[in-house]
């Protein structure tokens, strides 16, 4: 427990180190029309320091913390053979070429700094970018206690999170090319993140109606019952052999394990929290965040149906974490308003303050939740080492 404390007091620094050098660049860098931030040197700069002390936690971690760091220490003896066949066979050619090299000139702690240096710089990236529009502070926090602990664990996805992140605020900014880009590079990673591409089209269709609401549910039934026979057409006729493992465990089931139904009703009290800001707040929040609104929505009803669909197999959360990225720039935008002009604001704007506190208290309850009464024996951060 007093390690999950201490991680806290780092996240709640490092939140606010970003938060506070967000709002003092806003006169130097370049603002787009719609109203996202440009990265320059001294940002990346800065970002590059600030994720230094989060990365090297990682970097030298006990080979038992986490569930995967002894599996990646065994891959990493596998030698440079198996590491060759995985770039040429896998499609996530640039992890595989990022472990080959630190095999080759390096060690095993090269590749986790590396890893846990992209997954975090890049996602301070993201959140510096839409920092204009949406609080930097919530962001960040979230964005810390949903996943840092997985820095200690599914490095790929993690790297390619990450990218799709940062892909999020182009998309928002509509550069759809770079947008596309930054998928194929967390392709290159992760092959789960090609799931990420319809955002695209959500967004492009984004305007929620009534009927629209209807459909985006109707849709969503139809995969959660359908998805077996899904993955056995992308493993079967397509030949992606790589799912067939997902497709047998649809046999086994899993929907009695009620895990799935735990995960869905645990996510339903920040719905609702979000929902009443976002009402409370309707009117001091800008025109273009009152505009994607409908597009968070579609992030989270996905979200939603990934955790249903967790009946079936455990691998569809890997789906939902690149949608849950939605909803942690939908309470980034619901907690700014328009009066939020500087980090003063967060703690003496009374309104500002209850938003922030109120989404911050559900996301801090999950935090303790997930790492220590759901997962004491195989959570990083509770069964954290030095090495």
């Amino acid at each position: 427990m007093t390690n999950l404390f201490l991680f806290l007091i780092l996240f709640v620094i490092v939140s606010y180190s970003l938060s506070l050098y967000s709002e003092k660049s806003k006169s130097r860098v370049v603002i787009s029309e719609n109203k996202i931030i440009s990265l320059d040197r001294n940002s990346i700069s800065y970002m590059a320091i600030l994720s230094l002390i989060p990365v090297l936690l990682v970097t030298f971690r006990d080979r038992t913390t986490g569930t995967d760091t002894e599996s990646y220490f065994m891959h990493f003896t596998y030698g440079e053979s198996y590491m060759e066949k995985q770039i040429k066979e896998s499609g996530e050619f640039l992890f595989w070429f990022i472990f080959k090299f630190c095999k080759v000139y390096f060690d095993i702690r090269v590749a986790f700094f590396i890893f846990a240096f992209i997954s975090i710089l890049f996602g301070f990236f993201a959140i510096f970018k839409l920092s204009n529009r949406a609080n930097v502070f919530v962001m960040t926090m979230i964005y810390l206690l949903l996943y840092y602990q997985e820095c200690f664990n599914i490095l790929r996805q993690m790297c390619a999170m990450a990218f799709v992140f940062l892909g999020y605020s182009y998309l928002l900014d509509k550069k759809n090319k770079m947008f596309i880009a930054l998928i194929i590079i967390a392709f290159m990673f992760h092959s789960s993140s090609i799931f990420a591409l319809p955002l695209l089209f959500i967004y492009e269709n984004k305007k929620l109606s009534g009927i629209g609401g209807i459909i985006g549910v109707l849709v969503s039934i139809f995969l959660v019952a359908q998805l077996p026979n899904i993955f056995s057409y992308i493993s079967d006729t397509l030949g992606i052999t790589r799912f067939a493992g997902y497709a047998e465990d649809f046999s086994k089931n899993n929907w009695s394990d009620l895990g799935w139904l735990k995960s869905f009703l645990l996510s339903v009290p920040a719905y609702f929290i979000l929902f009443v800001i976002q009402c409370s707040n309707q009117d001091k929040l800008d025109k273009s965040s009152n505009l994607d609104i409908s597009f968070f929505w579609y992030t989270i009803l996905i979200v939603s149906a990934c955790s249903i669909m967790r009946m079936y197999t455990n691998w569809i959360f890997r789906i939902g974490y690149y949608y849950q990225l939605g909803g942690i720039i939908f309470a980034g935008v619901v907690c700014k308003s328009k009066s939020d002009t500087n980090i003063r604001s967060l703690v003496f704007e009374k309104n500002s303050f209850m938003n922030t506190s109120y989404i911050l208290l559900y996301y801090t309850f999950y935090y303790f939740f997930l790492n220590y009464y759901n997962n004491f024996a195989t959570s990083a951060l509770v069964n954290f080492k030095l090495n």
